[in-house]
């Protein structure tokens, strides 16, 4: 079961590119300590275990921590005989102080910092049939088309291995050919896990609810819970939880029939060698990766060869990119981190709007005093401006313009390059 999990194109895809959101051990973790303790009573043992299940969550990634949360609730429902009140309470009190310390510690509640407005709900969610889109990741399965770029932050693509193997289980589910428990506590947790993954996928497809490119229908949150959940902005992730609970029903239900039947060992092992074909260009391109650079190698060797931009960098003190209000958007992510790269490798700082990992408040400050500075005519000496489109650039003064290969750049200084303009 393990290599189906290893074997995954969240995982795979997002390695070396965003290692936290690729740490899905830190969901699977508690996922599994829920289905291995469904017997038994409540102890200050296990308290202190999902204590630490949500410090992990925080340390690793904040998008994990709701998850855990629910599971959290799972494990306690299905130990539902030996709940009173004062463990309820016992739990939770002691999960929530956990969490809520170290993000404290972590500087979470400092003064200045934006915990969301829910300006990205819906732009960010996940795309209603994501298990099934393979979108560039597959070697056997085309892409198929989704409306909003974004929603591949919501990427849960099975894989077709596990996608084989959800089908057959669910033809010996509804025979009635196999069952994956028979006692009262594991019927309980299949119950409460179908309930917890309902939850989730509904939290990562609202309020745009898109089969394909086709819009279903939109659900207006009211204003308090779209903040709420716009702590977490691309709620697309929360569609990992499910994604799993999928996999570990397809696959643990073929482990079930393996017992009785060789033919469902036989269809485990062809869906495990699907699994595998699928990502063999996956896992030699990570591989060219990680022996090539460190930072978005794929992009970083393209920049090499770009003589011109390379050369318009050497000389600068650092880079600016001025991006559209106080983010860059993210469709035009992928163009900035090009940028990154090649200022990486000219040994050129550069700052952080193409990854907005600081606090929106203090970003937007900053790119606003410079498009101030550029309006009266005072750009910095040493600085390389980087525009996002042509249109704001009648807005400067006193830059050269230079534009190589789609990128709009402005510097103080005049360059011997085939194209310029002065403002």
């Amino acid at each position: 079961m393990s290599l189906f999990f290893s074997l995954n194109a969240v995982i795979l895809t997002r390695m070396y590119v965003h290692t936290a959101l690729a740490s899905q051990w830190v969901l699977l973790l508690p996922l599994c300590f829920l289905l291995y303790d469904r017997e038994g009573g409540l102890s200050w043992q296990r308290c202190f275990i999902w204590c630490a299940f949500g410090t992990l969550g925080v340390l690793v990634h904040g998008y994990f921590v709701p998850m855990i949360g629910l599971l959290l609730l799972c494990y306690l429902g299905i130990k539902r005989e030996a709940l009173s009140l004062r463990w309820f309470l016992t739990f939770l009190m002691s999960f929530a102080f956990s969490v809520f310390a170290v993000m404290y510690v972590l500087g979470a509640f400092s003064s200045g910092l934006s915990m969301g407005t829910g300006a990205k709900m819906g732009e960010l969610s996940a795309n209603a049939l994501a298990f099934f889109n393979p979108g560039h990741f597959a070697w056997l399965l085309p892409a198929f088309p989704i409306p909003l770029i974004q929603a591949w932050e919501g990427m849960a693509y099975l894989g077709i291995g596990g996608i084989a193997a959800l089908g057959a289980a669910s033809v010996l589910y509804w025979h009635h050919a196999v069952r994956l428990t028979q006692s009262a506590a594991g019927n309980r947790c299949c119950r409460m896990l179908v309930l917890c993954g309902a939850v989730f996928y509904l939290l990562a497809v609202l309020p745009h609810f898109y089969v394909l490119q086709h819009a279903v229908f939109y659900l207006h949150y009211p204003q308090w819970l779209n903040h709420l959940l716009g702590i977490f902005r691309a709620n697309g992730r929360f569609i990992w939880l499910p994604m799993w609970l999928l996999l570990l029903f397809g696959v643990g239900t073929l482990l079930r029939a393996v017992s009785w039947s060789r033919w469902a060992y036989c269809a485990l092992a062809f869906c495990l060698l699907l699994q595998s074909v699928e990502v063999v260009p996956v896992v030699s391109m990570l591989r060219s990766w990680y022996v090539d650079t460190r930072l978005k190698p794929y992009l970083y060797q393209q920049m090499r060869a770009d003589a011109g931009i390379r050369s318009l960098m050497a000389g600068h003190q650092r880079v600016i990119i001025l991006g559209h209000d106080n983010i860059v958007h993210i469709r035009e992510i992928e163009k900035w981190q090009r940028i990154a790269c090649a200022a990486e490798e000219v040994h050129i700082p550069i700052n952080e709007v193409y990854t907005a990992r600081r606090p929106d408040e203090l970003l937007k400050k900053d790119i606003e005093q410079y498009w101030q500075d550029l309006r009266a005519g005072s750009p910095e000496q040493g600085t390389l401006y980087v525009f996002p489109d042509p249109y704001r650039i009648r807005e400067v003064r006193g830059l050269y313009i230079y534009q190589l290969n789609g990128y709009w750049f402005g510097t103080t200084e005049e360059r011997d390059l085939p194209y310029h303009s002065k403002t």
